[in-house]
């Protein structure tokens, strides 16, 4: 890239003649020629670049003479925090000796996504303890490979992580054949609608999956705004089709929740008849043992609990809500569960919405006496005042972290009012303008679908 090829200029040494020049170049990277910047440094730098292609124009850009100063990678914490999948994204990459080198290197997870890679070349490649991610399901194969091919392959790596394909070219029911053939999948992502959304449910209760996201494509919701307040009531449409989990779908749900040591899920309640399976479903989550992160979307507090006693798995780690609307007298449901999650550290709101903004406080009074540590509150029209309040309970709480972006009634004299009070915690707030119809998996997982894939951790 012409950033890095800039930046190696600025830093080069100036190349000294040699009277022996090497018969043949490296191949692994351009001439030998060293920088004026550690080592170590240009390798720390390496940790913060996002993608592999960026990776490889670095390390060709400052022409290292090979890839031997980023070994030291395959032995530091910071390559799963910072650096956490080795992305194949070409059917040329597996020819890249750059990328091979890498592979070796940083071989313990590996993504597979937009485009056709060679399965049966990169079997060999993979280490023992190497985890596999599918993004990405390849539309079209070579001529000589079919989509079952490919998917027989697919099941003898270890493939830990899954986006369901729903592109009718890639053949997700010849997917669904093999599914059972994964047998380290932990992780399954199902982001849209397709014909084996119930099989696919049907066959949960049987794997050895435990983290879901049912993210399943969007409706149209009715909005009722009132002029001064500004509040969006969550109810589907009466044009809307019928949602797209029927209760027979959600049982499948239900029993997998009680049968396996589920770690995350993830799920919208427009997807499914609040009015039918809400008490089953959300008794399946409050009896979860193993549960550390659950994800809710699009809940309409009062018209989904309708005082249904919801409390929090104890082992909760993460609460996320995106897109909820509490009308006046819930607000005091999110405080409750918050006050009783013994084990819960993270928070986030997203799009939350108090009929009643005093409400707020309510959450506000019980942080001293929660686990919380990291706090987010991002477009859910937060004011000064608000910022006032926090400062008054995060001293005696242990908040070490506060997000509170896209609060467009927040100005500089809100945050300097909590810096202030709490000038150990680390204070975030960015104005980008919050969506109108938030991502429940983007806000969870950074990417529509999966970016870091956080969500395969462990």
């Amino acid at each position: 890239m012409n950033v890095f090829r800039a930046a190696a200029r600025l830093v080069r040494k100036p190349r000294v003649p040699s009277a022996k020049q090497p018969d043949e170049p490296n191949q692994l990277a351009g001439p030998s020629t060293l920088t004026t910047l550690p080592t170590s440094l240009l390798t720390h730098i390496a940790l913060f670049l996002p993608d592999i292609a960026d990776v490889v124009h670095y390390v060709q850009a400052l022409h290292l003479s090979s890839l031997d100063p980023l070994i030291h990678l395959g032995h530091s914490h910071a390559k799963s925090d910072l650096w956490p999948a080795l992305r194949l994204r070409h059917a040329t990459d597996l020819k890249n000796l750059h990328i091979l080198a890498l592979l070796k290197v940083h071989g313990l997870r590996v993504e597979l996504c937009d485009g056709v890679v060679d399965l049966k070349k990169l079997q060999p490649l993979l280490s023992p303890s190497t985890q596999v991610v599918v993004t990405s399901v390849p539309a079209q194969l070579t001529k000589k490979s079919t989509h079952d091919d490919w998917f027989t392959q697919l099941a003898t790596l270890p493939v830990v992580g899954l986006v369901w394909p729903t592109d009718r070219r890639t053949r997700p029911d010849l997917l669904l054949r093999h599914l059972p053939r994964l047998v380290h999948l932990h992780t399954l992502v199902l982001d849209s609608v397709d014909e084996c959304l119930g099989a696919v449910l049907a066959f949960l209760p049987s794997s050895s999956i435990v983290s879901l996201d049912l993210a399943l494509s969007s409706v149209r919701l009715d909005e009722s705004v009132e002029r001064r307040r500004r509040r969006r009531v969550i109810r589907r449409s009466a044009s809307s089709p019928p949602p797209p989990l029927s209760p027979a779908m959600l049982h499948h749900v239900v029993q997998w929740l009680e049968t396996h040591a589920v770690r995350r899920f993830l799920v919208r309640c427009t997807d499914f008849d609040v009015n039918a399976t809400t008490k089953p479903l959300f008794h399946a989550l409050a009896g979860a043992p193993a549960l550390t992160d659950l994800a809710i979307g699009d809940m309409d507090v009062a018209h989904v609990l309708r005082g249904l006693y919801f409390p929090l798995p104890c082992s909760l780690r993460r609460l996320t809500l995106v897109n909820a609307h509490f009308a006046t007298g819930t607000g005091m449901w999110l405080a409750n569960v918050v006050d009783g999650a013994t084990y819960l550290t993270e928070l986030v709101l997203s799009a939350v919405t108090m009929e009643e903004m005093d409400e707020w406080t309510y959450l506000y009074e019980v942080l001293p006496r929660s686990s919380i540590t990291s706090l987010t509150i991002v477009g859910c029209d937060l004011a000064n005042q608000d910022c006032r309040h926090l400062a008054v309970h995060l001293p005696r709480s242990s908040v070490t972290y506060v997000d509170i972006s896209n609060n467009a009634h927040v100005s500089t004299k809100g945050l300097w009012a909590l810096e202030y009070a709490v000038p150990n915690v680390i204070v975030v707030s960015k104005e980008h303008g919050a969506p109108k119809t938030p991502s429940l998996v983007r806000h969870v997982m950074g990417h529509p679908t999966m970016n870091s894939l956080t969500s395969f951790a462990g």
